[in-house]
Formats: structure tokens, C-alpha cells, sequence
């Protein structure tokens, strides 16, 4: 993916598509915050990664994503999935949220 001028992107944005970013960002930040509140908020952060996506006008692509970081509790690496932006995700099979029940 060719690099982005957010301040661009943003300025092409209407006020309707705006104003839901800013509420996805919103919910983003209590799902990660409080993450036992959800039944499933790896997956809700991933969906609303992808309507984010979707609402910047930038491809849909998980490879892209990085909420998924910020998730109370997480111990994925972040600098790791940070520097492999773009590339696939490193994740910790250890993690209570993305690691696997047998690790």
C-alpha cells in the first residue's frame, strides 16, 4: 500500500463520515479498555477496524490493522506488529486475547 496523507484523506471526508469515525473511535477505546464488557471484542475490534477501513476509503486489509494492540491485557508484541505493518501480525501465543488456548 502507497503511503497516505491522512490531512488529504481527511479533507475529502463529509461530515456524516466524519462523525462516525469519531464514534467507532469512541467505542474502540471502551472496548479496549474494558474488554470483559464484550463477548467477543477481539472480533468487534477487527469489524470495526474494517468499516474504518472502509470509511477512509483505503483498502480493506488486516494487515493494516493495529487496535487489536491496544486491548487491555494484550502482550503482543507492539513494535514487532508496528514495524510489520502491512505484513501479517506477530502474535503471542501466550496472549489472553489472540493467543491460542493451548499455549
Amino acid at each position: 500500500m502507497s503511503r497516505v496523507n491522512i490531512k488529504e484523506a481527511y479533507a475529502k471526508l463529509n461530515a456524516q463520515e466524519k462523525e462516525t469515525i469519531s464514534s467507532i473511535h469512541k467505542v474502540l477505546a471502551d472496548i479496549k479498555d474494558f474488554p470483559e464488557r464484550y463477548e467477543n471484542p477481539v472480533q468487534l475490534i477487527e469489524d470495526l477496524e474494517f468499516s474504518l477501513q472502509g470509511l477512509w476509503k483505503f483498502p480493506r486489509d488486516a494487515n493494516y490493522h493495529t487496535h487489536f494492540l491496544e486491548i487491555k491485557d494484550c502482550t503482543c508484541g507492539r513494535l514487532d506488529n508496528l514495524d510489520r505493518l502491512g505484513y501479517g501480525r506477530v502474535i503471542n501465543g501466550g496472549c489472553i486475547w489472540h493467543g491460542t488456548k493451548e499455549s
